[in-house]
């Protein structure tokens, strides 16, 4: 991945966001793949406001969206059907052109599902399956921050993989923690088999990993040492476009809730920025073009 700012933000604003560039553009190059993808982010103090959209052209169908609320999807179909040749007599094909109406997943697919779903997905490969052996029946999992977005959607995929599951988290966030299938937790006690530290409490966290159990961090650079016979580890988000899809179509199905705080129109787009900016937001702001 490659990022580039463009442009300078009036000094009045730079000090309020810590960011110097109006727009920043992210290059990124698929996993195994020549394709390279790359996503503009433009916030404001421009003289047009940012227009998000995508095309794919391929040899037999291409497809194209600006992301204007007044453009259509239109899917291009190459097929059998044109006119005949002059000269070979041979009919041709014709391009079809189709206007679609998209399903809109706006409150399920938040954009942050690619890196923190990522992250979630390969907290719990690290975490495994539960213990067996000499701790058959250890499978008690403790998630810091567990209404947080890394720690929602570890709550949740752990207990695919047969972790009992307690979420670490305020009282005013146990109706959500809840609804994932987890118990909830205000102030944890010692004794967890493991630990998955969403929070980066760090040595706050791993005091709570029973003798010989497992922790698992979110900050590679700053994982504490290992003690008391304790396995400590740290995620490291690598790509993986089979995950992905797979996490995408969980989400779109309903099936791996995602926090929402609220969907706004692109051009509130500063607005919650500074909410982002201030904290206290429970969950993710989706843009709406």
């Amino acid at each position: 991945m490659v990022a580039y700012g463009s442009g300078r933000l009036t000094a009045d604003r730079m000090g309020s966001y810590d960011n110097p560039f109006p727009t920043e553009v992210g290059l990124f190059r698929l996993a195994g793949s020549h394709i390279v993808v790359d996503i503009t982010m433009s916030f404001f103090q421009l003289a047009r406001s940012h227009v998000e959209g995508f095309s794919i052209y391929g040899d037999r169908r291409s497809l194209e969206w600006s992301g204007r609320p007044d453009e259509p999807m239109r899917l291009f179909e190459f097929e059998p059907g044109g006119p005949v040749h002059p000269r070979s007599g041979q009919r041709g094909w014709r391009t079809k052109e189709t206007v679609l109406e998209p399903p809109d997943f706006a409150d399920r697919l938040p954009a942050e599902l690619p890196l923190n779903g990522l992250a979630a997905a390969q907290i719990v490969d690290l975490l495994g399956n539960p213990p067996a052996g000499a701790h058959a029946g250890s499978n008690r999992l403790l998630v810091t921050g567990a209404a947080g977005v890394v720690g929602g959607y570890v709550t949740t995929l752990a207990q695919d993989r047969g972790w009992q599951v307690t979420g670490l988290a305020r009282a005013q966030d146990e109706e959500f923690v809840r609804s994932l299938g987890a118990d909830l937790t205000t102030d944890a006690e010692p004794g967890w088999d493991a630990v998955a530290d969403c929070a980066a409490l760090k040595e706050q966290s791993l005091a709570l990993v029973r003798d010989g159990g497992m922790f698992i961090g979110v900050r590679p650079n700053d994982v504490p040492p290992e003690e008391r016979g304790i396995t400590v580890g740290a995620v490291v988000t690598e790509p993986d476009g089979a995950r992905l899809a797979e996490l995408l179509a969980r989400a779109a199905s309903g099936e791996l809730p995602a926090r929402i705080h609220a969907v706004v129109p692109l051009d509130q787009v500063a607005d919650a920025h500074r909410a982002m900016a201030k904290g206290g937001v429970r969950g993710r702001y989706v843009l709406k073009p």
